[in-house]
């Protein structure tokens, strides 16, 4: 194969950057050919660089001459013109740096990459784009005439759940035909992480009983993540269990306005000993493995690794319909689909697992055997280097016919 350039928006840790992080690793090892473009900065930066070379994204720079005042020479006209040009040496550089590496398919991961896709056009290379979104999440991080653009351009669609290939397929019209479910998780990695952070004292250093139940989310906290509707779920699960119940979200900036209205939201009701916020961080399973119930409060998710990785803990997920793909993995029988947005459904299911052990651990069992079936880590390998490999190879055949 030629090289495969995969676009990244940024390096922020989040579930669709670990994701691809996972892939490069995994397609490392099986030595192809490869590099990153990442288009934006984040934490994550590092350890994509530890697996294939990284190239950044040309920016304009804020200042380009030594101490003279920028609104002076913004006064004088000067300043725009020589960002302008060093802009366009950047972006030479940048083109002449892609020509040479031989690229023969362009990686686009998430719909976010949208907006970059056109600065690497000029490659003319087969595209696959991994989508990891849905309809809200769409309009959040992409704008319309991008996005139908970049799909015009797409040979071959990957999505997490069937929910997506449906969206794409209806409100796109992107052939059926051209589109894979595909996600890829490192099993091995995520248990070895599982059992480790079991070993953290989370616990006791929140003072929560060794013996008590706590019911978890986690994501990067905003208004689809449904931060405002866990908060209401603990209220109303805690005025009927105020013993021995505590809640924790993992994933909420403190420097936010959601964790300073949420804050305010928990003082009011007195629950800042029963409810923990906690800010993103790269000790993830030391928080997530404490869990006994998983509670997904997404309007809309497409398919959380947090999730995920919740079932591999043997943690058994209680999520809405209609909310992403997570009820294809959860059924009746690896944790509770309840109705869309439907809190008096979702507080009483968790409300029967609390009082229900033997039923939390089997559906946990459940959980995590359906996701060491359908998530091989090795068969996943195996079904996207084939993807990319018939990719490559149509266009190349296409291109042969038409010369």
């Amino acid at each position: 194969m030629k090289t495969i350039l995969f676009v990244s928006h940024d390096a922020n840790r989040a579930g669709a950057q670990i994701v691809l992080l996972q892939l490069i690793r995994q397609l490392r090892l099986c030595q192809v050919p490869m590099c990153l473009l990442l288009c934006g900065d984040g934490p994550l930066e590092a350890e994509f660089q530890a697996e294939t070379t990284v190239i950044k994204l040309p920016k304009l720079k804020k200042q380009l001459w030594g101490n003279t005042p920028d609104r002076l020479l913004n006064m004088l006209g000067v300043l725009s013109k020589l960002q302008q040009k060093d802009y366009e040496n950047q972006f030479q550089q940048f083109e002449n740096k892609l020509l040479s590496l031989d690229i023969g398919l362009v990686f686009l991961n998430t719909i976010a990459t949208a907006t970059y896709y056109p600065q690497i056009e000029f490659l003319k290379t087969p595209v696959v784009l991994f989508a990891h979104e849905l309809e809200m999440s769409v309009k959040m991080y992409s704008q319309p005439h991008e996005l139908r653009r970049v799909l015009q351009h797409t040979n071959h669609l990957l999505v997490v759940a069937q929910a997506l290939a449906n969206f794409y397929a209806i409100n796109y019209d992107f052939p059926r035909q051209d589109i894979s479910i595909f996600t890829l998780i490192e099993i091995e990695a995520i248990l070895q992480k599982i059992e480790a952070g079991r070993q953290a004292k989370i616990r006791q250093q929140l003072n929560i009983p060794a013996n008590a139940i706590v019911i978890g989310g986690c994501g990067n906290a905003e208004l689809r993540k449904g931060n405002d509707l866990f908060l209401i779920l603990a209220q109303m699960v805690l005025k009927k269990y105020p013993e021995n119940v505590y809640f924790m979200w993992v994933g909420l900036r403190e420097d936010s306005e959601l964790f300073a209205l949420q804050m305010f939201d928990i003082q009011r009701l007195g629950l800042q000993d029963k409810i923990f916020l906690v800010e993103p961080t790269s000790q993830v399973f030391d928080y997530t493995t404490q869990f006994d119930i998983f509670a997904l409060t997404s309007r809309e998710d497409p398919y959380p690794l947090v999730a995920l990785e919740a079932a591999l803990n043997e943690t058994p997920i209680v999520c809405f319909a209609q909310s992403g793909g997570i009820p294809e993995l959860v059924q009746t029988d690896a944790g509770v689909v309840v109705p869309y947005l439907d809190m008096e459904a979702m507080s009483s299911e968790i409300g029967a697992l609390i009082d229900d052990v033997a039923k939390r651990k089997t559906l946990g069992k459940t959980a995590q055997k359906r996701v060491l079936e359908i998530h091989n880590t090795e068969q996943s390998v195996a079904k996207i280097t084939q993807i990319l490999q018939q990719v490559s190879a149509e266009q190349n055949l296409f291109n042969k016919k038409t010369v």
